[in-house]
């Protein structure tokens, strides 16, 4: 990522997403769809998202001066969230209305219009990144972990993240299996509450440079972690009749602070790393994160059906917790670093 043009590894990436949606529709219509095709199709669509994400993070330093960076973070974190609760709203209607292979078209299509919106992006610093010398995959992948674990700012907001992200993936896995199995809800009352996580993650966007700003990036980070456990917390006790208000609120809250910290991370990362690293960084981060996804899912998913739900979403909170440590250890305060 440090040695490419990022805007036309955006453009690339986008309509390389458009073309393999696009093929299931048209498969469908062959009657040459098959799971295996399915399968092929999501991993190549999420291994370009992989880059695509890498890429816009690389970028936006580039394209914006440094004092706007909270700000057009928390924007662009807006938009994700505000897109994400109309894109399950709307897939759900076109699913159920049309069947899902339409579904799956007109989510090709914005990705075309997509890339075609970033051919219009213009600015003077958009050029290829120079990194010195030839190094190779290998050597860069290296490098950028030489260059992270030197750092104690961003060993820690990488450690946190890679924690959080097995805290979060306990907590969906278990949350499914109790409010399906346990609390007996309906569908569509566990679509309405993924969209309050939603709703929050606009809030807590909407918030985060204000909180910044108040806190600084470091206490803001802390303080999201800390909020995030006990919104966890929140989704063990629901029984009874108040039981779709509490899940709600602890989905809400856990999407704000969700929100504030991803936000405030991101922008540590983006001033404390010079830009011919920042893809390298970033890759190191995201790396940690999605290793830890599966594990995990099956943790909590093991666990949700072998122990129980409720005592699972208890861990993840403990997990989320835990979450601050490398933080702590490395001083992060608004005073010791931007």
């Amino acid at each position: 990522m440090d040695r490419s043009p990022q805007r036309v590894v955006l453009v690339v990436t986008d309509f390389g997403r458009a073309c393999c949606l696009g093929a299931v529709p048209v498969l469908g219509l062959l009657h040459l769809l098959s799971m295996q095709v399915l399968y092929g199709v999501v991993v190549l669509v999420q291994t370009q998202t992989v880059v695509n994400d890498l890429a816009s993070a690389s970028l936006v330093p580039k394209v914006l001066p440094t004092e706007m960076l909270a700000a057009s973070n928390s924007a662009l974190s807006v938009n994700s969230s505000v897109a994400g609760i109309a894109g399950n709203g709307l897939g759900g209607g076109l699913v159920q209305l049309a069947g899902a292979s339409l579904a799956v078209a007109v989510d090709a299509v914005s990705y075309a219009v997509s890339g075609t919106l970033l051919l219009f992006l213009r600015s003077p610093s958009l050029r290829t990144a120079r990194v010195r010398g030839r190094r190779g995959i290998v050597g860069d992948i290296k490098s950028g972990l030489a260059y992270v674990r030197q750092d104690r700012v961003l060993v820690a907001l990488c450690l946190t993240s890679g924690i959080g992200a097995l805290a979060v993936a306990i907590r969906d896995a278990s949350l499914v299996l109790a409010l399906v199995r346990d609390l007996h809800f309906s569908p569509a009352l566990v679509g309405l509450l993924a969209m309050l996580a939603g709703l929050g993650g606009v809030i807590g966007g909407l918030l985060a440079s204000r909180v910044a700003k108040r806190l600084g990036f470091g206490r803001s980070v802390l303080w999201a972690i800390v909020v995030s456990a006990p919104a966890i917390g929140l989704l063990t006790s629901p029984f009874g009749v108040a039981a779709p208000l509490v899940v709600g609120l602890g989905q809400f809250i856990a999407g704000a602070s969700g929100a504030v910290y991803t936000i405030g991370q991101l922008t540590m990362r983006q001033l404390v790393t010079p830009p011919d690293m920042l893809g390298r960084v970033n890759a190191v981060r995201r790396f940690l994160v999605y290793a830890m996804l599966p594990v995990g899912g099956l943790v909590g998913g093991f666990g949700g059906v072998h122990v129980e739900s409720r005592a699972m979403l208890g861990v993840a909170a403990v997990v989320m917790l835990a979450s601050v440590l490398p933080l702590l250890a490395a001083d992060v305060r608004p005073g010791a670093r931007p």
